[in-house]
């Protein structure tokens, strides 16, 4: 019995941590408006707004995978100020 308990807490760790590690993924523009359902313009717009935090890379504008769900969880995208 506590051999099975261990496997389902080794199971649940592995499943928490690439949890995260999906949630920490970088995505360009195209990627971040797709995950979002939201046009390129919309995007760009929440960004400049401050609504959206972006991270610039190389030149590119890129995206944290968490801050968007951070974000799309607090309702800033729906705020239309």
């Amino acid at each position: 019995q506590e051999e099975t308990v261990n496997l389902a807490v080794k199971q649940a760790l592995k499943e928490h941590i690439q949890q995260i590690n999906q949630e920490d993924t970088l995505l360009n523009r195209k990627e971040a408006a797709s995950f979002l359902k939201i046009s390129l313009v919309t995007l760009s717009k929440y960004t400049k707004k401050g609504r959206i935090t972006s991270k610039t890379i190389g030149g590119r504008v890129l995206y944290k995978k968490s801050d968007l769900i951070h974000s799309l969880n607090n309702s800033r995208l729906d705020d239309k100020s």
